[in-house]
C-alpha cells in the first residue's frame, strides 16, 4: 500500500526535527563551549604522558609538576599510568601527584594501594602522598591493614608515624580495633609513642589497659612531648578514675616540662577537679615572664572548657585579639570532642 503523499512528508519532517533535536541537545552552543575550554586547557604534551619515548613522558611530568595550576587534566592520565610495570615511573608519578594537592584528590584511592606494597620507597611516598593531598575514611581500612603489617617491622617508622599523623587529622575517627596501637607505645620512635597516645584520646578510648599505659607513660616516659601527648588524652578520654587524677596532680606538680605540667592541669580542669589544675593555669597566665602566646592559649582553652573561671582571667590579656580568636577555636573543639564521643 502506498502511503499518500502528505503523510510521507509529515514522516519525513517529523524525522528531520527528532535528529535536529538530537543534534541542538549533543552539540548545544554551551556544550561546545565547555568543550573548545577542555581543549585549549589540555596542552600539547598531554599524551606524552602515555609516551614508550621515556625522556618525553618525564619531560611531561616535568611540566606538570613546573607548572601545577590548571593541571586537573593530568590527574585521570596519571592514575592510569600508576598501573606502570616500572616502579621508577610509578614513584615519579606518586611525587607528581602529591605536588598537584588537593587537586589530585580523585587519586588518593588509587594511591592507596601502594600502602600495601612490599616495596618500603612506594609505601612512603604513597603514605607521604596522601597526607599532602588529603585522606578520607575510604582509606581506613587500607591505613590500618598497613599499620598492623608494618608495626613490628625495623626501618618502618617514618611510614608508621605518617600513617597515624593521617588518622589524627581525620575530622572525626571511630574504630574498634584499638590493640594495633598498642603496639606502637613501646616504640623506639618519640613520634609513634607521642601520636598513639594521642588517638587514644581523639578516640576517647574507655579501655583499662590504654588508661593504664597512658598514666605511666605521662609518668615515666623520658620526652616531655609524649608526656604532654598523655596529659592531654586523659583530659580529652574524660575518665576521671582516682588513679587517672593522681597521676595528673602528681604531673602537674613534679613534672620537670612547662609544657607537660600545663596539659596535664588543662585536663585536671576538664575532669571537672579544680583545685590543683585551676590554680597552676592562673598562675602561669599571670606571670608577665611567660611568653604571651602561651598565657593566651592557657587563657582561651581555660575559658572554653570552664566558662565560669573566665571572670579570673586577668581583663588585659582578655582584650587581646589573640584571645578571642583562640578561645573559639578551642570552643569548636570542645564541641567536635563531644559530638564524636
Amino acid at each position: 500500500m502506498r502511503i499518500p503523499q502528505e503523510a510521507a512528508l509529515a514522516l519525513f519532517l517529523s524525522a528531520l526535527f527528532g535528529l535536529c533535536l538530537g543534534c541542538s541537545r549533543r552539540y548545544s552552543p554551551a556544550s561546545a563551549q565547555e568543550s573548545a575550554k577542555e581543549s585549549r586547557d589540555i596542552p600539547d604534551f598531554a599524551n606524552d604522558l602515555y609516551s614508550a619515548d621515556m625522556d618525553k613522558f618525564y619531560d611531561a611530568l616535568s611540566r606538570i609538576q613546573r607548572t601545577r595550576e590548571n593541571c586537573e587534566w593530568a590527574v585521570p592520565r596519571l592514575i592510569e599510568v600508576l598501573k606502570h610495570k616500572d616502579k621508577q615511573v610509578v614513584l615519579n608519578v606518586i611525587e607528581t601527584l602529591r605536588r598537584l594537592g588537593r587537586d589530585a584528590k580523585q587519586a588518593v584511592l588509587p594511591i592507596s594501594r601502594f600502602l600495601l606494597s612490599d616495596d618500603p620507597r612506594l609505601q612512603y611516598a604513597s603514605a607521604d602522598a596522601i597526607r599532602t593531598i588529603g585522606a578520607d575514611y575510604r582509606l581506613l581500612d587500607t591505613i590500618k591493614l598497613s599499620l598492623r603489617r608494618s608495626s613490628a617491622k625495623e626501618g618502618h617508622e617514618q611510614i608508621n608515624g605518617i600513617l597515624l599523623g593521617i588518622l589524627l587529622n581525620l575530622d572525626s575517627l571511630s574504630f574498634d580495633d584499638i590493640d594495633l596501637l598498642f603496639a606502637f607505645l613501646s616504640s623506639k620512635s618519640v613520634e609513634l609513642r607521642g601520636r598513639a597516645i594521642a588517638l587514644f584520646g581523639k578516640l576517647h578510648t574507655k579501655n583499662d589497659d590504654a588508661l593504664k599505659a597512658i598514666t605511666e607513660a605521662l609518668s615515666k616516659d623520658p620526652v616531655d612531648l609524649v608526656r604532654s601527648s598523655a596529659a592531654n588524652s586523659l583530659g580529652n578520654i574524660g575518665i576521671s578514675a582516682p588513679f587517672v587524677l593522681n597521676s595528673l596532680k602528681k604531673s602537674v606538680k613534679e613534672d620537670t616540662s612547662r609544657l607537660a605540667r600545663s596539659y596535664a592541669a588543662l585536663a585536671l580542669v576538664k575532669l571537672g577537679d579544680r583545685d590543683v589544675g585551676l590554680n597552676y593555669i592562673l598562675a602561669e597566665i599571670k606571670k608577665e615572664d611567660n611568653k604571651i602566646d602561651y598565657r593566651i592559649s592557657l587563657a582561651a582553652e581555660l575559658a572554653a572548657y570552664a566558662a565560669d573561671s573566665e571572670s579570673m582571667i586577668p581583663d588585659g590579656l582578655k582584650e587581646l585579639p589573640g584571645y578571642l580568636r583562640s578561645k573559639r577555636r578551642w570552643e569548636e573543639e570542645k564541641l567536635k570532642a563531644g559530638k564524636n564521643k
